[in-house]
């Protein structure tokens, strides 16, 4: 489930504000007053409208994401927001459902690629904590046996990884 605090909408308001008036008075060269009233507009606008849309419509998304099939003997040990990348630019939202036998990360709807990731358990060679963007704490990289990779991005991230190192 995503969920802004009120401190990350402050400051997304204030940079967006901020760096929309910082350029409309470069560019434009409006009167300061001027500036200053669309950049206020612009700040409420991300800053409350943008994020509760963005909540409200990927919360909507995830809720229409149904339980996986398990196996024989199969248990959903944990499942939440999270995305993938598919490749090193695009990463697709969904929801990430961890067993005790299998990790299986089903896309939104919304999303245009489309296919679920099915990763055995015992196949996981590696569990790497990556950081998105080289800023955020929430990225995870596991390594398989075969040589290949997934890398996410999810809310609870150290939660995850103990609970995969434990099994």
């Amino acid at each position: 489930m995503l969920k802004f605090t009120w401190k990350q909408r402050v400051f997304i308001g204030l940079a967006a504000g901020l760096s929309y008036g910082a350029f409309r008075y470069l560019f434009d060269m409006q009167n300061l007053e001027r500036v200053a009233i669309s950049a206020l507009v612009f700040a409420l606008f991300f800053g409350l409208g943008y994020p509760t849309f963005l909540s409200w419509f990927t919360n909507r998304q995830l809720a229409k994401i149904k339980d996986p099939e398990m196996e024989a003997e199969e248990v959903i040990l944990f499942r939440d927001a999270a995305s993938i990348y598919k490749n090193k630019w695009v990463a697709v939202g969904g929801k990430l459902f961890i067993t005790n036998q299998r990790l299986i990360f089903i896309p939104t709807k919304a999303n245009f690629n489309k296919g679920n990731v099915e990763i055995k358990r015992a196949n996981i060679m590696q569990i790497t904590k990556r950081k998105s963007g080289g800023i955020v704490n929430n990225g995870m990289k596991l390594s398989y046996l075969d040589g290949s990779e997934h890398i996410f991005i999810l809310n609870s991230r150290d939660e995850i990884v103990k609970m995969l190192q434990e099994a």
